[in-house]
């Protein structure tokens, strides 16, 4: 079976949390062990977390969907959304990339795979998924776009020898953009362009060497 979690991206958390009935793994026979982080450095959250599995996993049912859900309730109580817990002998997952917490633990035959995956904060909308720094990052190359346009639109219609415009959007573009020195203003708003092009890739250049610098 293989497992592909695609995370939602706000979670409410539930403030009621139920039992559920049936048989219970037995830990006094079967050792917990974790497989995956091999290192667990002390004083971290994912210390935390391993502690809450070892203890939560002896009080709940054998069934793996059962205790996949009650210990996904319990984790989420303890450290937050969003929690994705996969339970079972036989399975394959694949991990969000944006994870966090990732734990793979087992307790005799039983195998729990348990990650946290990043969700986007619910008060902030849509402006909480927009990556501001590619917005910024492209708007040099948008701005060359408008260029060209401009450059093309002002060629046809303000430069000697094209003929009369015959449609009335165009008259009035001409009327109203066409003046003596169109290619001076639009010589100036190139270089205007062009100039804050460079100093936005020289800025986003000397913050990346300063970041590599800092770690």
């Amino acid at each position: 079976m293989v497992v592909i979690w695609r995370s939602p991206g706000i979670e409410e958390v539930d403030k009621v949390v139920k039992d559920e009935p049936g048989p219970t793994v037995d830990s006094k026979e079967l050792a917990f062990k974790v497989i995956q982080p091999s290192e667990i450095e002390a004083g971290t959250q994912l210390e935390q977390i391993v502690a809450a599995v070892q203890d939560e996993l002896p009080r709940l049912p054998e069934d793996g969907q059962v205790l996949a859900q009650a210990l996904r309730r319990r984790l989420t109580a303890d450290f937050g959304t969003v929690w994705h817990v996969v339970a079972g002998t036989d399975f394959v997952i694949e991990a969000a990339e944006d994870r966090r917490n990732f734990l793979m633990v087992s307790i005799g035959k039983l195998r729990v795979v348990c990650f946290q995956h990043e969700q986007f904060m619910g008060s902030g909308g849509l402006l909480s998924m927009i990556d501001w720094n590619k917005i910024l990052q492209s708007i040099p190359y948008f701005l060359m776009i408008v260029l060209c346009f401009l450059y093309m639109t002002l060629t046809n219609l303000c430069q000697e020898g094209r003929g009369e415009v015959k449609l009335q959007i165009g008259k009035r573009l001409q009327a109203y953009m066409c003046s003596d020195d169109w290619e001076n203003n639009l010589g100036m708003l190139g270089a205007c362009v062009l100039g804050s092009s460079f100093c936005m890739r020289k800025v986003r250049l000397m913050r990346d060497a300063q970041n590599k610098k800092a770690r």
